[in-house]
């Protein structure tokens, strides 16, 4: 109904300015003379001008009203979606893993395709925020996770986009972020250590605070990245490009540098001499090591 009104206002604006054109075209170029009752004798081209713009102003308003009425309708729909998608998704993990021992599944397992596939559709169909949600649930289940005596994670994230996701405080431990892309994510104090998130692309994250310890952080993208005391030690960020990266106060200790971008980040000479593995390493300035 509110659709039909919405497509009808240009129609009900264009009928108002047609019948009071033509009724000043008649009155003041044809000279004709209206009935009494009709009360547009004696009318100024101003005064048609007002009985014109009070009507077009009350339709544009309604119309603006009724707009913003559907945008809120929309939102709150969507929200509502969203958030019975997410509790199924939990719904039908929890089902997976105590019914079907998903956390025991093999690698390449039609179980395994399809908690892969519907982990995919679920986060695609999510906000920032219940994507973190999702990521945290598959974190504290182990499914995301790469054990010593297992060829790789439950469920895969290689390749899915990330971007703009809240993990903010979120405990992450050894989770597999290869190759995902997490520009502009919200990591402020995750724990995120023994993470592999080789090849992943981090820029502009929020990293402030992090621990990364034993990261394998290996040709990531970290560009303008903010790394401001994060707890780094031991980690590798070889051939890393961190140009930009704000690593202020962050704990380089035993970090292997080697082939590294710090061009014009923010990190000062104490600090790189306490990483390990420094060979290719370009500065801040654009010198090489």
């Amino acid at each position: 109904m509110k659709r039909k009104l919405k497509k009808s206002w240009p129609l009900i604006i264009l009928i108002i300015i047609i019948i009071i054109t033509t009724i000043g075209y008649l009155h003041f170029i044809k000279g004709y003379e209206w009935a009494s009752w009709t009360g547009f004798n004696g009318k100024t081209i101003w005064d048609l001008l007002t009985l014109a713009i009070i009507p077009i102003t009350i339709v544009c308003i309604a119309s603006i009203f009724t707009e913003a009425r559907s945008s809120v309708d929309r939102k709150i729909a969507q929200d509502l979606n969203e958030e019975k998608t997410l509790q199924s998704f939990i719904d039908k993990f929890t089902e997976l893993l105590l019914d079907e021992h998903l956390i025991d599944a093999e690698q390449n397992s039609e179980l395994q395709a399809i908690a892969d596939a519907r982990t995919l559709v679920t986060l695609r169909g999510l906000n920032d925020k219940r994507k973190g949600i999702v990521i945290s649930f598959l974190s504290s289940s182990h499914l995301i996770s790469i054990f010593d005596d297992a060829p790789g994670p439950i469920i895969h994230l290689k390749g899915m986009d990330l971007s703009g996701i809240i993990l903010e405080e979120e405990w992450l431990l050894g989770a597999d972020f290869e190759e995902v892309i997490l520009r502009s994510a919200n990591l402020k104090k995750a724990v995120l250590a023994n993470t592999v998130l080789f090849k992943s692309d981090l820029t502009d994250a929020n990293l402030s605070s992090a621990v990364l310890h034993k990261a394998d952080m290996r040709m990531s993208q970290l560009i303008n990245a903010n790394l401001h005391g994060a707890f780094l030690q031991d980690a590798d960020l070889s051939f890393a490009d961190l140009t930009g990266a704000d690593l202020t106060n962050a704990d380089l200790t035993n970090v292997k540098l080697m082939g590294t971008n710090l061009t014009n980040a923010k990190i000062t000479e104490d600090q790189i001499k306490k990483a390990a593995g420094i060979e290719g390493l370009i500065m801040p300035d654009g010198t090489t090591k």
